[in-house]
C-alpha cells in the first residue's frame, strides 16, 4: 500500500518539529547548526583504554579515560535534514555538540539510516553517533 505524498508530509513535520528534548546543534566551533530534535536522546560513557593477560594469567588494565558517546535517534528525518547533518559530519574535524546547556567537542562516527520513500525522499530508523574528544 502506497501512503499519500500528504501523510508523508504530516508525518515528517510531526517528527522535525518535535523539541519535547530540547534543541540540538552541531558544526564547527561557533558555527553550529541547528539539528532537527530527536525522538530519544541516550549518552553512554565509554572507557578507553586496553586489557592484556600476564603469562600467570593474571588481567592487567590500562584505564585511561571515560568519553561519552551520544546517541541521537530520529523515527523521520527529510532529505535536507539528513544531508545537513551529513554535511557537518563530511567535515572530518573536530565539532562543537549543544545540547541542554552543555557543550561538547565530538567527532563523528556514524550515520546509519534507511531510505523508505523517494516522493518525498525520507529518511528512517536513523542513528546518530558522536564520540567526545
Amino acid at each position: 500500500m502506497k501512503i499519500p505524498a500528504y501523510a508523508l508530509r504530516i508525518r515528517a513535520k510531526f517528527y522535525t518539529e518535535n523539541t519535547q528534548l530540547g534543541t540540538f546543534k552541531l558544526g564547527l566551533p561557533g558555527m553550529e547548526t541547528l539539528l532537527p530534535s530527536p525522538t530519544r536522546f541516550r549518552i553512554e560513557p565509554k572507557e578507553i583504554g586496553s586489557e592484556e593477560r600476564a603469562a600467570d594469567g593474571t588481567l592487567n588494565v590500562d584505564s585511561i579515560a571515560i568519553k561519552d558517546h551520544y546517541l541521537l535517534y530520529y523515527e523521520m528525518l527529510t532529505d535536507a535534514q539528513a544531508q545537513t547533518i551529513r554535511i557537518e559530519l563530511n567535515r572530518k574535524t573536530d565539532l562543537s555538540f549543544q545540547y541542554l546547556d552543555q557543550t561538547r567537542t565530538v567527532i563523528g562516527l556514524s550515520f546509519p539510516c534507511e531510505l523508505t520513500s523517494t516522493s518525498p525522499v525520507l529518511w528512517e530508523k536513523i542513528t546518530l553517533i558522536l564520540r567526545e574528544k
